[in-house]
């Protein structure tokens, strides 16, 4: 006679009865297929210094050590992938900027700068998103600052219209924003006396041509003193870069809310913080 079938009672022993074996569970944590591309922009470079600080030194100097260290960061986190606009002293013009981010294939672009303005009591952290037809008097000065480095003609603008999506980006823009400016303010708030300035819109150009969500951040204002010492301290650049980390982290977060990992930004900050140099 035919052996008992694993799933039924043996002969014999009352009536057959068909058991269903339990579906194997298995754990899967979901990820994106592809590492989550993020392109640092360093602003400047080459023979455009930027502005300069009290101290002599140049925006494109400051700016360039805040973006190698966020590089070394989310290198160390196996969900991002880093590309980098420059990675040393050179200029780079708005054209290979936006074609390096979109052949890329980026999933964001964070263009780094620091600020500057006539009046030296003005200092703190701004988050700049794109708007073309902005109102803002004062975000329309420092856009025309920072594009003019760029050499950026009216005829490139044509050609970057023509291929915007802006509606597309323009929600999720403003999400990196927003981490980004909440990350940095209250990062950098716990230790130093920075002052948050918020998010404001205005047409810059480096963020224009990119076809994926981009924030332009302006880390102080050279031209104040509190402001300018700070980013002379390498320790406050390592914070800055941190705070940049969690925000691009957080944000992450919100697009790919089925790979949070519970405390692991916060745990690789830890561990960056320890390791600092004083």
């Amino acid at each position: 006679s035919a052996s008992p079938s694993p799933h039924s009672a043996p002969s014999g022993s009352g009536p057959s009865l068909n058991i269903s074996r339990p579906p194997v569970l298995t754990a899967v944590f979901s990820s994106p297929v592809r590492p989550f591309r993020v392109v640092l922009d360093a602003g400047h470079g080459g023979k455009d210094c930027g502005t300069t600080s009290l101290s002599g030194v140049c925006e494109k100097t400051l700016v360039l050590d805040i973006v190698k260290r966020l590089r070394r960061i989310l290198i160390r986190d196996s969900r991002f992938r880093v590309i980098l606009t420059r990675s040393d002293d050179h200029f780079v013009s708005l054209s290979d900027r936006t074609r390096i981010a979109n052949e890329s294939h980026g999933d964001l672009f964070l263009s780094v700068h620091a600020n500057a303005d006539p009046d030296r009591n003005i200092r703190g952290l701004e988050t700049f998103l794109l708007n073309l037809h902005s109102s803002d008097a004062k975000a329309q000065r420092i856009a025309q600052r920072e594009n003019s480095a760029l050499g950026v003609s009216r005829g490139d603008l044509s050609a970057i219209l023509l291929t915007l999506k802006i509606n597309h980006k323009k929600k999720r823009s403003w999400e990196l924003a927003q981490e980004i400016d909440d990350n940095l303010a209250h990062t950098l708030g716990a230790n130093y006396p920075v002052r948050n300035l918020g998010i404001r819109q205005a047409p810059f150009y480096v963020i224009m041509g990119t076809t994926m969500p981009a924030v332009l951040t302006e880390v102080n204002f050279l031209s104040n003193r509190t402001d300018a010492r700070l980013m002379d301290s390498s320790r406050f650049r390592e914070e800055t870069a941190l705070a940049l980390y969690g925000g691009i982290v957080a944000y992450y977060a919100n697009v790919h809310p089925e790979s949070r990992i519970p405390d692991a930004s916060a745990s690789l900050a830890h561990q960056e913080i320890s390791s600092r140099e004083p």
